[in-house]
């Protein structure tokens, strides 16, 4: 789990130094730099899509995994959440708190280097992959915090609970994920990360949260493929 932890730190810290001199970009700044790091995520995305060769699962995972999610709301839930942690900050303007939770949320939380990471931090005790997700999540904490402001910080909170889970659940199914299942969790999370970066560059406004489900559901289809 240390893995984890140092990941928060490092968004925590890198949130902390956006705050402090991310103002010192005007918004015309600011707007470069999200177009800059949306190009990003959606490369991130494309390579983790290209990852998997089972498109079928992929399609499959991504149509009924996000319309659990829109049937559960987890994108209101989400920005409640955010809504929430917001409020000790009440007397702090910052208008984009509940938008910079919720993007930051999901740019750290869905990904293959969080999924493999924490897979193998679970499985094998290797941190490598989180080690190197968390000088990334550092970088780009502070250019979402300089232009989304305070929530960035608070999604430390969720990441560490989201890979924190992932560690355990390898833990206790270490015969459950095998070389084809972490590449087909990880290309349905590049659907996730594409999605994200088209609302991230202002093309398409898309409630990529309640498509989060669709990660859960490649390791539906290994458990029911080995009991068939």
């Amino acid at each position: 789990m240390k893995a984890v932890i140092v990941n928060a730190i490092a968004i925590v810290i890198g949130s902390i130094i956006g705050l402090l001199f991310g103002n010192r970009l005007n918004k015309r700044y600011q707007e470069v730099v999200m177009t800059v790091v949306g190009l990003c995520v959606l490369y991130i995305g494309i390579d983790s899509v290209l990852q998997t060769d089972n498109m079928l699962i992929l399609i499959i995972s991504s149509i009924v995994g996000t319309l659990i999610g829109t049937w559960l709301n987890i994108e209101e839930k989400l920005n409640s959440l955010g809504s929430l942690l917001k409020k000790p900050f009440k007397n702090v303007k910052n208008e984009n708190f509940v938008d910079g939770f919720v993007t930051s949320t999901l740019i750290f939380a869905v990904g293959a280097m969080t999924i493999v990471g924490s897979i193998e931090a679970g499985l094998l005790g290797k941190y490598d992959v989180l080690y190197t997700k968390s000088i990334i999540d550092f970088i780009t904490a502070i250019v979402l915090a300089s232009s989304l402001g305070l929530g960035v910080i608070f999604s430390s909170l969720s990441v560490s609970l989201f890979e924190g889970c992932i560690v355990l659940i390898a833990i206790f199914s270490s015969g459950l994920f095998s070389d084809v299942l972490i590449a087909n969790i990880s290309g349905v999370g590049g659907i996730l990360i594409i999605a994200l970066s088209l609302k991230v560059l202002n093309i398409k406004e898309i409630e990529v949260a309640n498509m989060l489900p669709a990660v859960v559901i490649p390791i539906v289809f290994e458990v029911v493929t080995r009991f068939i």
